[in-house]
Parts: C-alpha cells; sequence; structure tokens
C-alpha cells in the first residue's frame, strides 16, 4: 500500500467559470503531495469562457472539453476514463475544501477493502449567527376575548436582511409558533425565539431590519424584550400595548466570526422506502430548504446507504467495474443508483465528517426549477424501475400519472376561471410531468434489461436493500 496514492480530483463544470477561482485556489492549499495530485476539469461545452479562463490561469490543469452538454453522469464518467489516480474525488465546481479534506478521504478509503465510496460532510458556504429575542410572556386570553392558554411573547412580523441574495436562508430555528392568519406573515414568540441569520464570510458587515408589534390591543400589557447575539444586547425594548416598531441592526465583522454557525447541507444521502432521497443534514418543506446546523452527531463515521456526488472519494478500479454512472440520467439521482449498485455488489459506503467542503447549494441549476423537477421526476421513476420491488415500481408509476392529471385539472380549472398566471404554472407542470411518462415509456425497455442485469449480478438482494432504506 503507497503512502501517498495518485488522487485524481475531477469537477464537472458548465458555465461556472464564477466559482472556478475559488475551488481550485483551495485545492492548491491541500496538505497533500502535489506529485500524487492530479486535478481534472471537465467542461460541459461552456460558453461563459471557462475554458479559455482554465487555460490561462491554471495551465497545470488537466481539461476534457465535451463537445456537448453531457450532464452529470456523463461528465465524470468522462473525467474518470482519463484520470491516472488510483482514487477518483468527485467535487462541485461551487465548492471550497478544507486543507486536510483529501487526506481524510483516503485515510477512510485505506481503512476497509470493503469500502467503495468515502462521502465528506459538505456545509453551507454561508455560515449563519443565531439571535435570540427574548421577552416577557402572557398568556393569549390575558389580551384577548378567547380561552387560548397558548404562552406568547412578541408578535415577530417581518426579518428582512440588507443581502436579498440571502434572504431566502433565514430560518426561524426555535421558539415561534405558527404563522398568524392574516395578510400579514407574522409569528409569535414564545418568550425565546431563536432566529439564524445567514451572511458572506467575505463581508464585512451585516445590517438587517426586524419588525416587531405587541398586539395586545387594550389590555395594557407592555412588553420587554432583548435581541441578543450571544451574550451582547443589540436591541432592548418595551413594546407598548398595539404598537408596531422597526428596528434596524448591525453586526460588524469580528461578531460574525465570532458566532458563526456552519449548517450541513450533506452527510450523505438518506434514500427512503418510495424511492426518494433527501440529504442527511436538510429537511425540505413546501420546497423550502431547512439546513440543521452542524453538531457533535455529524461529527461521527458512520456507514450510510447512498453518497452524493457534491463530495466524495471513489475507489477507481470499483466504480469502472461497476460501469460507472448511468449517463441517460443525465442529472440528478445518477449517484444514488451507483451507490446503490455498488451496495448491492457487497461494497460499502462510509460517510467521513473530517473531509469537510464548503458548498453553495444549486448555484447552477436552481432550486425547484421546472428543469430540475423535471430530471428529479424522470429519475426517481428510473430509479425504481431499475432498483426497487415491484410493489414500490407499480405504487410510484399510478402517482406519477395522477400528478400529471392533477397538474392537467388544475391548469384547465384556471384557464376557465381567466387566471393565466396560474395557467400558465399548471400549463408548465403537466407538460414536464407529460414529457417524465413519455421518456420513461420510450425507455422502459432499457430500464428492465438493466434491472435484470443487476439481479444476475447482485451479491445483496433488492430485498434486503429494501429493509435497508428509511
Amino acid at each position: 500500500m503507497q503512502k501517498h496514492p495518485i488522487v485524481s480530483i475531477i469537477i464537472v463544470n458548465y458555465n461556472g467559470k464564477r466559482f472556478l477561482k475559488s475551488c481550485l485556489d483551495s485545492l492548491y492549499l491541500l496538505h497533500f503531495p502535489e506529485s500524487q495530485l492530479e486535478i481534472v476539469v471537465v467542461d460541459n461545452n461552456s460558453w461563459d469562457d471557462s475554458v479559455a479562463y482554465l487555460k490561462r490561469e491554471y495551465p497545470e490543469v488537466h481539461i476534457i472539453e465535451s463537445e456537448h452538454n453531457v450532464g452529470f453522469a456523463g461528465g465524470n464518467n468522462l473525467g474518470v476514463k482519463h484520470a491516472r489516480g488510483t482514487y477518483v474525488v468527485l467535487l462541485n465546481n461551487d465548492t471550497t475544501v478544507d486543507p486536510d479534506w483529501l487526506t481524510a478521504l483516503v485515510h477512510r478509503a485505506e481503512s476497509s477493502r470493503s469500502i467503495g465510496a468515502v462521502n465528506g460532510k459538505s456545509l453551507l458556504w454561508y455560515p449563519f449567527i443565531e439571535l435570540r429575542i427574548v421577552s416577557d410572556v402572557f398568556t393569549k386570553s390575558e389580551f384577548t376575548q378567547t380561552a387560548d392558554f397558548q404562552q406568547v411573547g412578541v408578535l415577530v412580523e417581518h426579518v428582512e436582511i440588507e443581502d436579498k441574495s440571502l434572504q431566502h436562508l433565514v430560518q426561524y430555528r426555535s421558539g415561534f409558533y405558527e404563522k398568524e392568519k392574516g395578510t400579514i406573515i407574522a409569528r409569535w414568540t414564545n418568550g425565546d425565539g431563536r432566529l439564524l441569520i445567514p451572511f458572506d464570510p467575505n463581508g464585512e458587515k451585516i445590517s438587517l431590519t426586524m419588525t416587531m408589534r405587541s398586539q395586545k390591543g387594550r389590555s395594557g400589557l407592555k412588553t420587554p424584550f432583548v435581541v441578543k447575539l450571544g451574550e451582547t444586547e443589540l436591541e432592548k425594548h418595551v413594546l407598548e400595548p398595539a404598537q408596531v416598531k422597526q428596528y434596524s441592526i448591525t453586526i460588524p465583522k469580528t461578531a460574525l466570526k465570532k458566532h458563526a454557525l456552519y449548517a450541513v447541507q450533506n452527510a450523505g444521502n438518506a434514500v427512503f422506502k418510495n424511492g426518494y432521497v433527501r440529504d442527511l443534514g436538510v429537511t425540505a418543506k413546501h420546497h423550502m430548504q431547512r439546513y440543521e446546523i452542524d453538531n457533535p452527531y455529524y461529527a461521527v463515521d458512520r456507514k450510510i446507504i447512498a453518497f452524493c456526488g457534491v463530495n466524495v472519494l471513489l475507489k477507481r478500479d470499483v466504480f469502472m467495474n461497476l460501469g460507472g454512472f448511468d449517463e441517460s440520467f443525465f442529472m440528478y439521482y445518477e449517484d444514488i443508483d451507483l451507490s446503490l449498485r455498488m451496495w448491492r455488489m457487497g461494497y460499502d459506503i462510509a460517510y467521513e465528517p473530517k473531509a469537510v467542503v464548503h458548498h453553495i447549494h444549486s448555484a447552477s441549476s436552481g432550486e425547484w426549477s421546472s428543469f430540475v423537477q423535471y430530471h428529479a421526476e424522470r429519475n426517481h421513476l428510473a430509479l425504481v424501475i431499475k432498483q426497487f420491488p415491484w410493489i414500490v415500481v407499480g405504487k410510484q408509476l399510478v402517482m406519477q400519472c395522477m400528478a400529471w392529471l392533477i397538474s392537467y385539472i388544475r391548469m384547465m380549472k384556471w384557464g376557465v376561471k381567466g387566471s393565466w398566471m396560474k395557467f400558465e404554472l399548471w400549463e408548465e407542470r403537466q407538460k414536464f410531468r407529460l414529457e417524465v411518462l413519455r421518456w420513461i415509456f420510450v425507455h422502459m425497455f432499457e430500464l428492465l434489461h438493466k434491472r435484470w442485469m443487476l439481479g444476475r449480478q447482485e451479491k445483496r438482494s433488492i430485498q434486503s436493500l429494501y429493509t435497508s432504506l428509511y
């Protein structure tokens, strides 16, 4: 066993020029021998001058130019084909790596011959600070004519940060009730509301406004409260009955650095019994991502059922023996498909918490766009047909048909009512869902053949795989 095996880092790029400098510069700071390191960038026919930029600024990088966009699956297959490393590491272009990242991945991979892949820890690139809104509490029945015994503090109407691009990452971490009914979005605290506020780690400060009201009417109840960052009081006030007040808060860089919290974007993937997938560390509600702050749970190495292609080391011979990624997936679920194939062929997948990268999530495709939803729904069905019990296949096909039918009915409803914005929304949805079904029908024989081939070669059965899922 070599002390430092040759490792090829493969970065698939499509119009990601704006990310390449920070990603590549972080790789040159790795605590790993340069002689044993190869950096391969596969460009998927970008039109943003990525290739010219790489040739000019990073001539030592091995650039592979694809004549057309072959997606994440095809791009990585192309990169591995030309790589010379014993290990290949797949890394998103919108990431930066910690200096010991690669050493941790390699060390874990060499700890067991049964390991086929090692998934690192991906943290959200934007850190957070936690603001606390601490106040006196009152029972709602004290200021309303109801028998409502809910204990409430202040009513937080709106929290707006200066950097609008990060607004969607603001999280009500704990101590808040559900939204109040009405046109104005507002949440009561329970006396100790905790907000997570994102910020740019390269910025000098963050500025935000908080609008609060008491809504205690003629009760005469005043509500003293304080907004705190750690033990520092940022704002202190007493809200008069029914008073609405906006507070402006500025926090300098020194305080941001001291109180920065990082959220887990991925620590492996959870695969559910219906074939859907979730990043470990992320929850989703109403198409809104919520990230869990890094904690001791994510500091423990473990076996996982599936890796994420953002940050993973693969043993090259295992990857090649399994045929690499299924290129018909193009992007999304191709890493899950390969993970399950790897598992069924008897290999283990490890999670290594010391292999840390910082990731700007969905920087290229955008969250929940029609492009994303089409590939996610299509490839979810393809995965199920290839790798799940027949009962699951039948249920998911029926559900996809129902999803298309409901989209079509809603499109027609809003068309009849003349609500053209909603009509166009549902028209778009029914179109891509119909296209999903069309693609599955066209490729059904191919998918069934792949299912049959997997069944012939597997060392762990579909049934045992299914019992291991969430």
